[in-house]
């Protein structure tokens, strides 16, 4: 007798367990150590601070390499086990993911969050939209609103911190890196790859030619002429390599050129700290090329 009550109790429990605890959408609460999982560094940062505080609540990146571009990113077997157990899967957007339309087709539409649904874009060369810091602060405006949605009950909880970390985001760029840039006596640039059009459009800065347009298009001889002309022309002291990319190309229009090679970085794998340290190193870096 007393074995079949611990038996109809454990079943009442478990039947308790099965129907008591519905999904986070149904509860208005993450319930489980939910996964967020952002795509890359930058992005894994702003749901960081937007979630920070909230029980229950966990957030990884997924691409964590050093890497300049993901034009020929592959996933790999636990990165794609991953993108399988996240409750969400969070996209920088602007076609940066495009690699990945297969590895997400298993989810459902309500489960991928778009960062950079309704952010004007600069065409769609370029899709590192977070080299902006305004256009960045929109991007976790979305991921708030959108984790709000599926977690009611932490809505003003994700609205409020990301209100604290856009005012501190907003101050810095318009305190610091944006008058910094203003102070270059050379706002033109010359860079390495077709990547950094929100970060001039940010700073007021104009790009005269991108040295390979597409990742791993090494540039022709009369492309290269053209560029050591436009770098001479416009008397550029300092041509951009990218972090973590090959700098063989700029190294030829540097000889023939006598212009200097610096470091900007798109802060892909967030190898170096937060994105404000990034973005310090990026406006330390024209300053040092540009002044």
């Amino acid at each position: 007798m007393k074995k079949i009550v611990c038996v109809l109790m454990t079943a009442a429990m478990v039947l308790s367990m099965l129907t008591g605890c519905g999904s986070a959408q149904e509860n208005g609460k993450a319930e489980g150590n939910a996964l967020l999982l952002a795509t890359t560094h930058p992005i894994y940062e702003l749901t960081e601070k937007i979630v920070d505080g909230v029980p229950d609540l966990q957030v990884e990146a997924l691409i964590q390499d050093q890497v300049s571009c993901l034009h020929d990113y592959t996933i790999t077997t636990d990165q794609m086990k991953k993108i399988e157990r996240a409750d969400a899967v969070i996209l920088s957007g602007a076609g940066l993911e495009d690699f990945m339309a297969s590895s997400l087709s298993g989810k459902n539409a309500a489960d991928i969050i778009d960062s950079s649904e309704g952010i004007v874009l600069l065409g769609e060369d370029d899709p590192h939209i977070w080299l902006d810091p305004r256009r960045y602060a929109q991007q976790g405006e979305n991921i708030a609103k959108a984790l709000g949605e599926r977690y009611p009950d932490y809505a003003d909880k994700f609205q409020q911190n990301m209100e604290n970390y856009e005012q501190e985001l907003m101050m810095r760029y318009e305190q610091e890196w944006y008058p910094a840039a203003q102070q270059l006596s050379c706002k033109e640039l010359i860079t390495f790859h077709d990547g950094f059009s929100y970060f001039a459009d940010a700073y007021d800065l104009t790009i005269l030619a991108a040295i390979e347009e597409e990742e791993g298009a090494e540039p022709s001889a009369a492309e290269l002429k053209e560029i050591c002309d436009l770098a001479r022309t416009h008397e550029i002291p300092m041509l951009f390599t990218e972090k973590n990319g090959t700098d063989h190309a700029a190294g030829i229009v540097s000889q023939e050129t006598g212009a200097k090679l610096g470091v900007l970085d798109l802060g892909m794998g967030g190898d170096d700290g937060d994105y404000e340290s990034m973005m310090d190193a990026n406006i330390s870096a024209l300053k040092a090329g540009l002044k």
